[in-house]
């Protein structure tokens, strides 16, 4: 059973329509009822499994879902084409923690984890519907866009229109990727937009997606509207196979440190030890905008003054899935009164019961940009392996958190070679320039020369190596506009791709 986190209502859709929707007016979809944790003896036939059947399992008991339908789906995407190893999450120790290594998809990010598999559940879903084609809209600090492209490429009856901010760190790289994967008729468009990921998240992509007059207005033309950030349900229940799959090579009890921004891999751990993973404490690690560090070690959520980092995808204000979990821990209406407090004053409080929910299962911390910086440069360093800005700040509060009772894990987010200009500064390379550009493509061979000179690890992965350049250019590029001029955007794409 699928529920609205804010109304409480039981939605009466399946597992295929509540990925469909996406998001349904107000709220997000959550489920109802947490289905019972995995017997020890189903555990233990877990840990044998190799990663599509294992995420065949785990999906379809989180979603209530078929496992021979939903096991389709997950050979398709978890297809040895679509990753460059055979392990697609490698558990490899780093000093005295584990480090997941989510990043052998085809856009070298963990997005690629989720977003192999949502395609072909969205596909599924389409065929039991009289929907002629979804639109999928998504804002991007970098990653999410890409991955989605690139999953989306082979769905031809899907739509993608991709915002990502101009003010904020994305890279040559991140951009590069999402200009390529555009096609030429328009069903897959990119859009640039002069402002932050806030913006492109806040003010335009979810007050699209809460439009029920845009929504009608294209279901009158056969069309679907849904999203593709992790305020899709489809997008959370795949990421709690990586946790499975470290619990397949610790086997034993374990912390776990996410670098966190919209709050979707965090939660997707929760889940995971609901559902029987033997994860201590979830550890949240924040940025310089530490809005969730704040709210964990007091209980309350206020809006702070935005900065742009080098770890972009953590550069986000309102994580949209903390309202999932405060729904499952304090139920609908606190949840719809804590939001509307949030869209009203900037700010809310939840009750001491609940703030002791959340510190059972969740510590937190946060790390400067200089403390980032001087994480990478200690990790390679000490252990000869470079690390994304974002799997840096996890590092460093993974170090500082670790206890001596707990395995601890951290989960890299993405390849270095996707954070060029950070790296340079971090490891005070020369020939480096303070702001993105055409030079970081060359830039990444010259990281990858030290990282094999010296024996150390990763290289970059052929996926990343082989990006060529391109001429192409977004579909809108420098434009900031109101949520109505982009709606008209919207249906112009969808007209030149019918």
């Amino acid at each position: 059973m699928f529920v609205n986190t804010r109304s409480g209502k039981n939605l009466e859709i399946d597992w295929k329509q509540a990925i469909f929707a996406g998001k349904l007016g107000k709220g997000l979809i959550a489920l109802g009822e947490f289905p019972e944790a995995f017997s020890e003896a189903e555990l233990k036939e877990l840990q044998t499994l190799p990663f599509a059947q294992l995420a065949t399992k785990v999906i379809a008991k989180f979603l209530s879902g078929s496992e021979s339908e939903i096991g389709k789906l997950c050979e398709k995407a978890y297809a040895k084409e679509n990753w460059e190893k055979a392990e697609i999450i490698p558990i490899v120790k780093v000093g005295e923690s584990f480090h997941a290594e989510q990043w052998w998809g085809k856009t070298a990010a963990f997005k690629d984890i989720a977003l192999s598999f949502l395609p072909h559940a969205m596909q599924a879903a389409l065929r039991e519907t009289n929907v002629k084609k979804i639109l999928i809209l998504g804002a991007t600090s970098g990653d999410t866009g890409s991955a989605g492209e690139a999953g989306f490429a082979a769905i031809p009856e899907v739509a993608i229109a991709i915002l990502y901010p101009e003010g904020g760190k994305v890279t040559e790289v991140q951009k590069r990727q999402m200009v390529e994967f555009q096609t030429s008729d328009g069903r897959i468009s990119a859009y640039s937009i002069t402002d932050n990921f806030d913006f492109c998240q806040n003010s335009l992509a979810k007050p699209i997606l809460d439009d029920g007059e845009f929504r009608e207005e294209l279901k009158a033309r056969g069309i679907q509207l849904s999203s593709l950030n992790s305020i899709n349900i489809g997008r959370l229940a795949p990421q709690l196979t990586t946790f499975f799959k470290a619990q397949q090579t610790i086997g034993k009890p374990f912390d776990v440190c996410i670098p966190s921004g919209n709050f979707g891999h965090a939660l997707s751990a929760y889940f995971a030890k609901q559902l029987g993973v033997n994860i201590g404490k979830i550890i949240i690690a924040t940025n310089e905008n530490a809005g969730l560090h704040h709210f964990l070690q007091t209980g309350k959520f206020e809006l702070g003054k935005f900065k742009v980092t080098n770890s972009p995808s953590m550069d986000i204000s309102i994580p949209s899935n903390l309202e999932r979990l405060l729904f499952h821990l304090a139920g609908s209406a606190k949840t719809a009164e804590w939001m509307e407090n949030l869209r009203v004053n900037g700010n809310f409080e939840v009750d001491t019961e609940t703030l002791a929910k959340l510190q059972a299962d969740f510590s937190s911390g946060s790390a400067s940009e200089a403390e980032t910086l001087e994480e990478i440069k200690f990790i390679w360093e000490t252990e000869k392996r470079i690390l994304d800005p974002h799997t840096a700040v996890a590092s460093k509060l993974a170090r500082d958190l670790k206890r001596d009772d707990f395995e601890m894990l951290v989960v890299e987010t993405a390849h270095w070679g996707k954070f060029v200009q950070t790296i340079f500064e971090a490891l005070n390379l020369p020939g480096g320039e303070s702001q993105a550009g055409e030079w970081e493509i060359a830039g990444m061979q010259q990281v990858e020369n030290l990282v094999k000179e010296a024996g150390g690890n990763p290289i970059l992965p052929l996926f990343l190596k082989n990006l060529s350049k391109s001429e192409k250019q977004p579909r809108e590029a420098g434009i900031h506009p109101t949520k109505e001029e982009l709606k008209e955007f919207l249906l112009q794409q969808l007209n030149s791709c019918q």
